[in-house]
């Protein structure tokens, strides 16, 4: 029988992503503790950084006219640090023999072809790791002549199980967990005691519905005052026989407070987990529980639409310009279009919407947006932040917050001196702006600049 072994393409994705499949599936039997069951798209399109790569390969093995066999390779340069020298090696990644080619051949033909490819390309060595329950492996990787240079040892403790049960009775709740995000990222709290981060939750108080608990907890350890709050499953913590649970909540934060009511000392809003966890036997596994169920945060894509909020001569356009040189992004400014045209009331919500539209469209083919409007009414920052969630796009809000000595002095600079397209900015026109402007409230805004901005890096 011919075993021909060659560099993998596109047209084998399906082909490998089902043996890769094979793989998974036995470590996910091997290790259910650790491994998770399925094989889904992200992992099989983690393939795709491997074909046709220049610092990763994939190999095939064909029998038959069947792809019977698979590998996965690093090219590993790795550069001095304190600890170790200069090391460089051809790393397997990944390795499978379909079970009907097993003792057929093809695992020995992929590591022959393997040590040959590694030696062509200046590699002294091939290096790789396998896991301790998987004694077939091990047994052919030595027959290779592979041998063991370092061990990872692990030490059970005192095991903590999280289930999710399907019926539970309402007094037998003891917590409320809440999963809670603003515009798309995790919100994570400090305990004043502690240097890790948890999720923002409690024990449940004598005679109080968890329900209550959880927004409690949530106006407690967050300051949030505006959102919305679901609750998704029951959740059961089992120590040495002795289960407790409680209720896990989804919840979406529009606006804080800006104060918090407990022992908390800081919350966080971030696209990344923690790297300490206050409970890390628990709260990790009610995260990917809520991920699992689809309540997570929107995948973040394309471009970040940046808002300016703020009053008239507040330093918007000035600040947009500063923004959009670090941003390498585009400004959309409204005094740009209802200037030349006039009529300003009849054509500022056909502008408006103009650019709201551009804006998505810049954003989502990966480009950064400005847009330079003054946002005065907390409705319509609302409305264009839920707008660019539902598109499942990034915002950051920005507020400039300026005393009125500022904006007078501003806008007697901008009369005395006005550039291209600037009005003339009367008493009349700062009194509309100051009775219709609508302050962000605590937590609103993601960044507030005060006088002085301008000289801060």
């Amino acid at each position: 029988m011919e075993i021909r072994i060659r560099p993998a393409t596109e047209a084998d994705f399906d082909a490998v992503n089902r043996l890769r499949a094979q793989v998974n599936q036995l470590h996910v039997q091997g290790r259910p503790d650790i491994f998770k069951p399925g094989f889904g798209p992200a992992l099989q399109r983690h393939l795709l950084a491997y074909l046709n790569s220049n610092v990763h390969e994939t190999l095939v093995a064909e029998a038959e006219g069947q792809i019977a066999g698979f590998a996965m390779a690093d090219f590993i340069v790795r550069p001095q640090s304190p600890y170790i020298l200069v090391r460089s090696f051809y790393h397997v990644a990944e390795f499978g023999v379909d079970p009907a080619w097993q003792r057929k051949g093809v695992a020995s033909a992929l590591m022959k072809y393997m040590e040959a490819d590694a030696q062509a390309r200046g590699f002294s060595k091939i290096e790789l790791d396998v896991w301790a329950f998987n004694q077939n492996a091990i047994a052919f990787y030595e027959a290779a002549g592979f041998q063991c240079y370092r061990r990872f040892m692990e030490l059970p403790l005192r095991e903590t199980r999280v289930s999710f049960p399907e019926t539970w009775r309402d007094g037998d709740l003891k917590f409320a967990v809440i999963a809670a995000r603003r515009r798309d990222q995790w919100v994570f709290c400090k305990h004043q005691d502690r240097d890790t981060w948890e999720l923002p939750g409690g024990h449940r108080e004598m005679g109080e519905a968890i329900d209550d608990t959880a927004r409690r907890e949530l106006y407690e350890e967050t300051g949030a005052l505006d959102y919305d709050l679901r609750p998704v499953c029951a959740y059961a913590v089992e120590r040495e026989g002795t289960a407790t649970l409680g209720m896990l909540y989804a919840a979406d934060i529009r606006a804080f407070e800006g104060e918090l009511h407990s022992e908390i000392e800081k919350i966080t809003v971030t696209d990344s987990l923690p790297a300490a966890w206050t409970y890390p036997d628990i709260q990790p596994k009610l995260l990917a529980e809520i991920e699992n169920r689809g309540l997570g945060p929107a995948p973040a894509k394309g471009g970040v639409i940046h808002l300016i909020c703020g009053r008239i001569c507040s330093g918007k356009s000035t600040f947009a310009k500063r923004l959009a040189q670090e941003k390498r992004a585009v400004i959309l400014s409204s005094d740009d279009l209802t200037q030349p045209i006039g009529d300003h009331d009849r054509v500022y919500p056909i502008v408006h919407e103009f650019m709201v539209k551009k804006a998505l469209e810049i954003a989502a083919c990966g480009g950064d947006v400005i847009l330079d409007w003054g946002f005065w009414h907390r409705k319509d920052r609302e409305a264009i932040t839920a707008r660019i969630g539902e598109a499942h796009l990034r915002c950051r809000w920005y507020y400039m917050d300026m005393p009125e000595e500022t904006l007078r002095a501003h806008a007697e600079k901008r009369n005395a001196a006005p550039g291209p397209g600037d009005f003339y900015v009367d008493e009349g026109l700062m009194e509309k702006c100051r009775a219709q402007f609508e302050p962000p409230l605590p937590g609103e805004m993601d960044h507030i600049l005060r006088p002085g901005w301008e000289q801060s890096p």
